[in-house]
């Protein structure tokens, strides 16, 4: 039996993380590690996959954090050390699962690329269809300060 939190499953369209146990509420899943470039030097291939980080350069993950899927209602979000880290209690099973647009306090994410952007099949009770823009941890739209 491994010890990490989460294992691989299949998903509609490729893959994803779920909770190999039951997970407390600030359970650190993984990390997302892989080369750091400008925007300008990421691959058009891997723009979905960078995350940016707080000097403005971008992190192109290469393990399986990339195989981590959205949701309008997430269980996990990405904290400063680049880890993701479960914001509830995650039941044995569940899909682990972080917002590509949230916006936390602090946060400026500069301005949204359109090749971000998808239509959203998360299921989530307040899903809003479409993922095309940033917006905060209650659903607003993002706006820079």
């Amino acid at each position: 039996m491994s010890d990490l939190p989460y294992e691989i499953f299949r998903v509609a369209g490729g893959q994803g993380l779920r909770a190999a146990r039951n997970l407390p509420a600030g359970t650190r899943i993984c990390r997302f590690e892989g080369p750091i470039l400008n925007w300008e030097d990421v691959p058009a291939q891997e723009i979905r996959h960078a995350l940016l980080l707080e000097d403005g350069r971008w992190l192109v993950d290469r393990g399986v954090a990339r195989l981590l899927n959205h949701s309008c209602e997430p269980n996990s979000r990405v904290d400063g050390e680049n880890y993701v880290v479960t914001l509830r209690d995650v039941a044995r099973g569940e899909e682990l699962t972080f917002a590509y647009n949230i916006v936390y306090a602090g946060e400026d994410p500069g301005e949204w690329d359109a090749r971000w952007s998808f239509k959203c099949d998360c299921k989530a009770r307040t899903c809003r269809g479409v993922v095309d823009g940033y917006v905060t941890p209650e659903g607003f739209p993002w706006k820079r300060r």
